[in-house]
């Protein structure tokens, strides 16, 4: 432990230069109306970490109704758009029928209002969140149920994880805090991805699904790209959808309301990992990732060993790393039911050709880190809070 030890307190002494605030001179007004508070570099403690990555209390086979209850352990897997979100839901899907546990899934969920989901009034929790679409659904603890929407009541009197994409935060007011800070029970799940590889994978796949600016070599969707990130930067525009997941309801009402500069959006994005104490995964280190999930999902109690080994053996499946040996029908999942990696449907345009032809140009690379650089502020912390989890999650397997 040691070593962690040493980790965290060089965190906390030299913490990276991003960290500190530049403030745009416009900002005053916005800040002021958002209430910020005067900025400190956020520190991630190995005291955060260790909470974070607490084994789940419940039993896995557990056929209990919920019945309401507010207190109990409830998961929010915040989906950020092209993060292995296929594999995730796949798994969080099969983790409810193994364990018996109710997922919904959910999809265009970042827009629901603030106000309508703190309301405390029965009628407005049982009204549909708006432009919010259920995707699917796995209840496996109250099997005849049949649901067509999502509202605070659904969630709260049904379900064990809520996956999909939506903000950070908005199952706040769904449960009851349990401590001094306000705190609702609920533990949040997030991965994230390099940001040019997540903005390559977004624009090949709106031109496979809706033919969106579709080319026919690499060369070509390498261009479009390059024009697509210089138009953006010669307006003096950065990359900022990120913020519809990892800002909560209520700040991206304010920030709409405000115009909070880019700066400002982001410190609150990195403080809201922190405050949420989110499990984090990395896409790059998929079954370290798992590794972590494994840990804070696999619980102690089990109803049967039947239950017991079904659970075990996923976790085998999805925290495997690659064996170059095994065919590519095995990764693909068809030989071991466990997790599917997308493949490209364009032949040989994928995220990694494109972003080979990419960076050839020096030049344009300089140009596309300045665009996703407010993203990459954001990942960089993740980052260290996903190292820190699973050093913990491994010094605890010893």
């Amino acid at each position: 432990m040691a070593p962690l030890m040493l980790l965290f307190a060089a965190i906390a002494i030299v913490p990276p230069l991003y960290w500190h605030r530049r403030r745009e001179k416009s900002a005053p007004l916005a800040t002021a109306a958002l209430s910020l508070p005067e900025y400190a570099p956020p520190v991630y403690t190995l005291e955060l970490a260790s909470r974070a990555v607490q084994r789940t209390e419940w039993t896995c086979g557990d056929a209990s109704p919920l019945n309401n209850d507010i207190t109990r352990p409830f998961f929010a897997f915040v989906h950020i758009y092209k993060t292995a979100g296929s594999t995730l839901r796949s798994f969080f899907l099969d983790y409810a029928r193994r364990c018996r546990k109710s997922v919904l899934i959910i999809v265009n969920c970042s827009g629901v209002k603030h106000s309508l989901l703190k309301s405390t009034e029965q009628s407005d929790q049982s009204k549909a969140w708006n432009n919010c679409r259920l995707k699917e659904v796995v209840d496996s603890r109250h099997r005849k149920k049949r649901y067509s929407e999502v509202s605070t009541a659904i969630v709260r009197e049904n379900f064990d994880v809520l996956g999909g994409h939506y903000r950070f935060g908005t199952t706040d007011h769904v449960f009851a805090p349990q401590d001094a800070s306000g705190t609702p029970p609920v533990r949040h799940i997030v991965f994230f991805r390099d940001p040019m590889e997540r903005f390559v994978s977004g624009v090949l796949y709106r031109a496979k699904q809706f033919d969106a600016n579709k080319k026919e070599t690499v060369g070509e969707m390498a261009a479009y790209i390059k024009k697509r990130v210089r138009n953006s930067r010669e307006k003096n525009e950065y990359w900022d959808r990120i913020f519809n997941y990892v800002l909560t309801p209520e700040q991206a009402q304010r920030e709409g309301a405000n115009q909070a500069t880019i700066e400002d959006r982001t410190r609150l994005a990195i403080q809201n990992l922190v405050r949420y104490n989110a499990v984090v995964g990395m896409t790059e280190r998929f079954p370290e990732s798992m590794e972590i999930l494994q840990h804070v999902l696999l619980p102690d109690s089990f109803s049967s060993d039947d239950r017991k080994d079904a659970a075990a053996k996923m976790f085998v499946e999805y925290t495997a790393k690659k064996d170059e040996s095994k065919p590519k029908a095995f990764w693909g999942g068809e030989e071991t039911g466990g997790p599917k990696k997308n493949v490209s449907q364009m032949g040989e345009i994928s995220t990694s050709s494109v972003m080979e032809e990419l960076r050839k140009d020096e030049a344009f690379l300089a140009d596309f880190r300045e665009y996703v650089k407010y993203e990459q502020r954001i990942v960089d912390f993740a980052w260290t809070m996903h190292n820190a989890q699973y050093d913990l999650v491994r010094e605890q397997q010893r």
